[in-house]
Parts: structure tokens; C-alpha cells; sequence
């Protein structure tokens, strides 16, 4: 998982841009929960007597790039996510190839700022409390 601390992406920004969106895509773990054996049902990932809840939420994302002029842009993404505990770490994996290959995703909203933003992005997740 990326960070954003500065000596992975050189100096630490000085301007930051207060964007947001929310990706209308939904992210969900049942195909690797199905890969470990699993089944789907509404509520839970199932194998057996084990029991693991699909708890519907949102994961916090800040997609970080240099744009031209050498300024920092970051966005604030929100994901909507159905996950079971045990592939959330793997989800968020699978969510970051998402964004950095799929311009759709955010492109949208950074084409008008920089149609090159995706070259330098990272993803660093917020960590709810």
C-alpha cells in the first residue's frame, strides 16, 4: 500500500486542493471470499459454520499527484464497499490498480486540471477510528 510520506514522493506538498468525490462503482470482496472457499449470501460470507458478515460501507481514499506546474493536487475518494474483514486489506489492493488504470474512475474530475495527473498518483487510506 502507497503512503504519502515525503520520501517516497520527494518533498511534502505545499498546496493541497480541498476536492471530494464519491465513486458511483461499488468495490466488493465476494470474488476472493469465493476463491478462499466461500460462499455469497445477502448478509454473510459463509464455509461451513463460519459465519463472516458482508458489512456495506465506504472506504476513504486521497489520490495524491503532481500536476503541471509542479503543484500537489490530492482528492478525497470515497468508495462505496461490501467486504468481509479477512480481504479488506486485499480489496483496497485490488481498488488501487482500479484507480491508477482506470481513468474513468477519477479522471473525470482531473482532466480539467491536468490531463497527465495519473503519472505521479498515489493512494493512502484514511483509517477509520
Amino acid at each position: 500500500m502507497s503512503s504519502l510520506r515525503g520520501d517516497t514522493m520527494g518533498t511534502t506538498p505545499k498546496q493541497w486542493s480541498g476536492q471530494r468525490c464519491i465513486l458511483r462503482k461499488t468495490f466488493d470482496s465476494d470474488r476472493l471470499a469465493r476463491r478462499d472457499g466461500y460462499t455469497v449470501n445477502e448478509e454473510y460470507y459463509v464455509m461451513g459454520r463460519e459465519r463472516i458478515p458482508r458489512k456495506k460501507d465506504f472506504f476513504v481514499a486521497n489520490a495524491t499527484g503532481r500536476i503541471l506546474g509542479g503543484e500537489w493536487i490530492r482528492i478525497q475518494i470515497k468508495i462505496p464497499v461490501i467486504y468481509g474483514i479477512p480481504w479488506k486489506m486485499e480489496l483496497q489492493r485490488e481498488i488501487e490498480r482500479e484507480l491508477k488504470t482506470n481513468y474513468d474512475l477519477i479522471g473525470v474530475f482531473l482532466r480539467e486540471i491536468d490531463p497527465q495527473w495519473c503519472r505521479t498518483l498515489q493512494i493512502s487510506w484514511e483509517v477509520k477510528s
